[in-house]
């Protein structure tokens, strides 16, 4: 008799909970969202927006958190991507900054051919994003510097040290070849607000 009780308590339980809908259920316990429960709920923002005249476009980005959000920084003050990538995201108090290059934000195109100037507006770049965030360059906590050839770190060092004349963030510096012809440096950060 108490087997027949507990199935039928059980029947019951497995009813009601089938009768819930998807959102009563999301409501009663927001913790157990899935990733692609959330991104479907608020995948509805608009990435064409032009982010110096209208909100910021926000998504939420949990994996059994509901305090993680995703926001991209996007800024007309630095070259728009050339690919599948954000200028810049933030996450939570973190901005994390795409390797930048030497390009003018207005033309697109590279600037001069030595590695100083290209250092100079690579790091403008950096600093366009990282403002855009509400962010300062004091901010940076950690900076890769790409180098076409590593013979030009002297000169590349001294224009970086020009932008970090106290406390400089943490800083790895490799050579590398680039895609793009012409390209002597490229630079990429994570910021934090303190």
């Amino acid at each position: 008799m108490q087997n027949m009780a507990n199935e039928i308590m059980l029947k019951a339980s497995r009813t009601n909970r089938k009768s819930l809908t998807r959102d009563e259920t999301m409501n009663n316990s927001p913790k157990k969202r899935t990733r692609q429960e959330t991104v479907m709920q608020h995948s509805k923002c608009d990435r064409n927006l032009k982010v110096d005249t209208a909100p910021r476009c926000t998504q939420i980005y949990t994996e059994g958190r509901d305090d993680m959000v995703r926001e991209y920084v996007k800024t007309e003050n630095a070259p728009a991507p050339k690919g599948p990538y954000s200028q810049g995201i933030r996450v939570g108090n973190f901005v994390f900054v795409s390797g930048q290059g030497p390009f003018d934000p207005k033309t697109g195109k590279p600037t001069d051919s030595d590695v100083e100037s290209q250092t100079r507006q690579t790091l403008q770049n950096v600093k366009a994003i990282i403002e855009r965030a509400d962010l300062s360059m004091h901010d940076i906590v950690r900076m890769t510097v790409f180098l076409k050839n590593a013979a030009d770190f002297p000169k590349m060092n001294e224009v970086y040290k020009s932008f970090f004349a106290e406390n400089p963030p943490t800083r790895t510096t490799v050579e590398a070849n680039f895609v793009t012809p012409g390209i002597l440096v490229t630079i990429d950060a994570i910021a934090c607000r303190a």
